[in-house]
Parts: C-alpha cells; sequence; structure tokens
C-alpha cells in the first residue's frame, strides 16, 4: 500500500488551521456569531493562506471587520509558529459551501415539484 505524501504546503496549512482555530477560542467579539474554520488553502509559493470561515448568526460585514482587527495577532501568531524564510500572509474569506449546497438543493426540489 503506498502511503501519500503530505506537501509542504499541506502541513503548513493545517498548522495554520490549528493556529487560528485555537486563536478564534479566545475571541470575545459578538460580531464572529459562531465561528469556525473550515478549510486552509496555501498559494502554491506558499506566500498566502486562504483562511475560509463560517460566522453563523452574524452580519458579514460584521464577521469581516472583526477578523481584518483579528488579522496581525494571527500573523504574529504563525510567524511565531512556523519555520519559514517568509510568513505567509493571512486572508480570510468566507466559506459560501453552505450557501452552494442550498442553492443545489433548492434547485433539486423544484426540478422533482415539477416531475410530479
Amino acid at each position: 500500500m503506498t502511503q501519500r505524501r503530505f506537501q509542504r504546503s499541506d502541513r503548513i496549512g493545517e498548522l495554520i488551521r490549528t493556529i487560528v482555530a485555537t486563536e478564534a477560542e479566545r475571541w470575545d467579539d459578538d460580531r464572529l456569531g459562531f465561528f469556525t474554520v473550515t478549510d486552509v488553502e496555501m498559494e502554491a509559493d506558499n506566500r498566502v493562506a486562504a483562511v475560509y470561515y463560517t460566522a453563523f448568526d452574524a452580519d458579514p460585514d460584521q464577521a469581516r471587520d472583526a477578523l481584518d482587527e483579528a488579522r496581525p495577532s494571527v500573523q504574529r501568531l504563525v510567524a511565531s509558529s512556523v519555520r519559514m524564510r517568509h510568513t505567509p500572509r493571512i486572508e480570510f474569506r468566507l466559506d459560501r459551501t453552505r450557501e452552494q449546497v442550498d442553492a443545489i438543493e433548492a434547485a433539486i426540489a423544484r426540478i422533482h415539484q415539477q416531475d410530479q
């Protein structure tokens, strides 16, 4: 059985996900609602880490503002935890997977209704 070899960017992304998720537990910011880190994607050159998140029960603009304010402290934590020449720049991005799933389910329901 061949064992999958993880790329360095996979390990860095997972470390960043853990750092952000752990740090988020300490944040006391109502603007974030129920905040969850869903994924981290690293650019090919490892210079940018896209941190995908959901913030249920939160206004998207206010959640974004709160994350923009938290970015410097998260960036410092990543810099002190990751051994790299250049620390990846953290970019928070709203995970729209749930919205996409809801749209697909609604389309399927409409098709099913039309068939009856």
